[in-house]
């Protein structure tokens, strides 16, 4: 684990603030012990962070306002997919464009898929089309669930393109757990990335929220407890002391994103 005393930015709360940050292995092995150590499902996981996420997009929505939701076929994008899920729940008209083919969708991403379908939605085929730019020019919120820390390698293709559309909107954008195209653990734009004006990120924040250039990509960041207990957090940082509780940085302004890379991308659980 990885804890930094003191101030990591200006707006850090307190002098005596302690952020804890983890990498992107750390996180994977505190979700691996939750679920084959203590019997929580990835799906209870990801339903949690889904609702985070959609409280978020909430705030920001008007009266009749309508969302945009980006998804990978990661599970990233399965926090996207139930997000979107849960907004049409709460009577939001939503449209979920996956980058990515849907059979490709992690098991439990093809679980939040099925709750989306309940509520009368799907994940469309995202393209590169004049009608997709115009539907997201009217939208209140967009959502970026295309990478999320696993990323290691440059954003190209149809992720790059979805990433300058959602950055040329008007919209106000909310990025799970960390923007697509930020690399979570050292903070480097991998060809190009979202520009957030909030990041909801699980757990713990990661140091790439706090390092340039990443982190003036996150905007706002929101650290959410999805339920990994405490043991399992221990374990995999050394420390079993760590608090639980919700916080709250700011990171960064708003900025366009840069040029597309040309590498392939990189894959993980979240």
């Amino acid at each position: 684990m990885v804890i930094y005393l003191g101030k990591l930015r200006p707006s850090l709360k307190n002098k005596g603030d302690i952020m804890i940050l983890c990498n992107s292995n750390q996180m994977r092995e505190m979700d691996t012990r939750a679920i084959e150590e203590h019997g929580i499902t990835g799906v209870e996981l990801m339903s949690v962070a889904a609702q985070h996420i959609a409280e978020a997009a909430l705030e920001r929505l008007t009266l009749g306002g309508c969302a945009a939701v980006f998804c990978g076929t990661g599970n990233n994008g399965g926090d996207g997919i139930g997000a979107a899920a849960c907004l049409m729940d709460k009577g939001v008209p939503v449209r979920t464009f996956l980058i990515g083919d849907e059979i490709k969708l992690t098991p439990d991403s093809k679980e939040m898929l099925n709750r989306l379908k309940a509520h009368g939605g799907v994940a469309e085929r995202f393209g590169d089309s004049a009608e997709v730019e115009e539907y997201l020019s009217e939208c209140d919120v967009a959502v970026d669930a295309i990478f999320g820390i696993g990323l290691n390698s440059d954003l190209r293709g149809e992720a790059s393109i979805a990433v300058d559309m959602i950055n040329s909107s008007d919209a106000f954008v909310i990025a799970a757990d960390i923007p697509s195209g930020v690399h979570a653990d050292t903070g480097a734009i991998l060809g190009n990335a979202v520009s957030a004006d909030i990041t909801v990120t699980f757990t713990y924040a990661k140091p790439g929220h706090f390092i340039e250039p990443g982190n003036t990509r996150c905007g706002e960041v929101r650290v959410r407890d999805i339920g990994i207990p405490n043991e399992a957090r221990g374990q995999g940082t050394g420390d079993r002391e760590q608090g639980t509780g919700d916080r709250e940085q700011g990171t960064g302004d708003r900025e366009q994103g840069t040029g597309a890379g040309n590498r392939g991308q990189g894959t993980s659980n979240r």
